[in-house]
């Protein structure tokens, strides 16, 4: 990839992971394809998208659909281990569901 079209991705939403917001160097960021390249996704501008490391990763392949939906769901997960139940009644962690993704709250950025 350019160089050129990689700094646009990361400026796209001002150095922040489109995903969980979560600032992230240049040299740090993985460029995702919002549509898959398995689903016909391109490499313009328009379908890449600032991602760290941890949502590349999660994300993997999937649409935004299949991903918002794994999301969506996390929070259930979580609440079943043992430690997360310890470290909720202590206080030390509250989980709340999935309230979007970054992108969505900032299509102005």
């Amino acid at each position: 990839m350019k160089k050129s079209l990689r700094l646009q991705v990361y400026e796209k939403y001002n150095q922040h992971c489109a995903y969980c917001g979560n600032l992230i160097q240049y040299d740090e960021m993985k460029v995702d394809h919002f549509i898959p390249q398995k689903s016909g996704g391109t490499d313009e501008l328009s379908n890449l998208m600032p991602s760290c490391q941890i949502c590349n990763h999660y994300k993997d392949a999937h649409n935004i659909h299949k991903f918002r939906s794994i999301m969506q769901n996390i929070h259930k997960k979580l609440q079943k281990l043992y430690i997360v139940k310890v470290a909720e009644r202590f206080g030390l962690i509250n989980i709340s569901e999935f309230g979007g993704f970054f992108f969505e709250k900032n299509r102005d950025s």
